[in-house]
């Protein structure tokens, strides 16, 4: 399974197997990780055995920073007597199925997708913010379709919906409808990056106006998501290069056969992960300043990464193709490496262990 073989080159029922097989690892070490693996994995295994009634989870529903939906799953699974276990491993279910989903319709090299999943600690994501993964999927699977299909109402009513019963961030989501649909030049990027700027002058007090509004995120505040750290810088530099990359195959391959072919209909395939490319790099440049844009970035990653792989399929004929690819895989594995070594507890999922292992 070549990282530089061309995924288009297979029939469809090759390319299920070919993703089946890759992502089935990944969905293994999620889903049957001890609940010391992931940062967040011991709040969300509390959580789960919190509501002994009926009339607990009602109280909590008014007050909780968590959304009802979350909730309600995870009472629904304790109730049914299933153990957290048994609860993470349908949920890690659910993720990898878009994942899977999105593999098979939109990657023109699967291989290289997961090699991206594993290098840019994506997975390792997955194992500690699983509410956000969980309405990342469920958009995936239930709401991208209506991009396709031209249907906006539908498309933000789902968005809404997964948004105030699983994770309120995935509301960005709507972002994705009309860049989608845009064609991209110089003087909408142009455009796109002034309202990032605005947004990054004044993001922070917006963010905090509406903290103080509200008044349940008060933990957010405290626990620093509205400072700037090492990873959100670090993500953008590693996001902009490869935004760069993909623009670069946007007008060297989609837009020269699209003028040559004189076609106006848009290739979702294509723009759809080129379109959460652009808003990803956007979020993380906001994230300069407001450290928990970079959590809401994460709802566009899996996206983001077909697009990078799709861009080295798409510019395989191109002079120095081989070598580009070469580096850029380099140092994402010295990435990979060097904050596994150096900075382990920012996902926590070293030493791993199984549930079955774990004390």
């Amino acid at each position: 399974m070549s990282f530089s073989e061309d995924s288009r080159s297979l029939d469809n029922k090759s390319k299920r197997i070919r993703s089946f097989i890759l992502i089935l690892p990944m969905f293994l070490l999620t889903a049957f990780r001890g609940i010391n693996v992931g940062t967040d994995t011991t709040q969300y295994y509390r959580i789960y055995y919190l509501y002994n009634s009926y009339s607990e989870l009602l109280s909590r529903l008014k007050t909780s920073e968590i959304e009802p939906g979350y909730l309600i799953l995870n009472y629904i699974g304790n109730h049914l007597g299933l153990s957290y276990n048994q609860f993470q491993i349908i949920v890690a279910l659910i993720i990898y199925a878009a994942i899977y989903y999105i593999s098979v319709k939109y990657s023109s090299n699967t291989a290289y997708f997961c090699f991206l999943l594993m290098t840019t600690r994506t997975m390792f994501s997955i194992m500690n913010i699983s509410r956000s993964w969980i309405a990342t999927s469920l958009i995936i699977i239930c709401s991208i379709k209506f991009i396709e299909k031209r249907k906006p109402i539908l498309f933000c009513l789902s968005v809404i919906a997964v948004s105030l019963l699983i994770h309120k961030s995935a509301i960005v989501f709507l972002l994705l409808y009309p860049v989608a649909h845009t064609r991209i030049n110089r003087k909408k990027i142009y455009a796109l990056l002034a309202s990032t700027f605005i947004a990054f002058l004044f993001g922070k007090r917006f963010f905090n106006l509406m903290i103080a509004i509200i008044g349940k995120y008060d933990s957010f505040v405290e626990n620093g998501y509205n400072e700037t750290g090492l990873a959100v810088i670090m993500n953008l530099a590693m996001h902009a290069c490869f935004l760069a990359i993909i623009i670069r195959m946007y007008y060297n391959v989609v837009v020269k056969r699209t003028d040559a072919n004189n076609q106006e209909e848009v290739d979702y395939n294509i723009m759809i992960p080129v379109a959460c490319s652009i808003i990803v790099v956007c979020i993380d440049i906001i994230g300069l300043r407001l450290n928990v844009a970079n959590r809401v970035s994460i709802h566009f990653t899996p996206l983001f990464l077909i697009s990078i792989s799709n861009a080295f399929a798409l510019m395989k004929k191109d002079k120095g193709y081989y070598l580009l690819k070469l580096i850029v895989s380099g140092m994402l594995i010295a990435y990979f490496v060097i904050i596994l070594v150096y900075r382990s507890n920012w996902n926590s999922v070293v030493p791993y262990t199984t549930f079955f292992t774990a004390t």
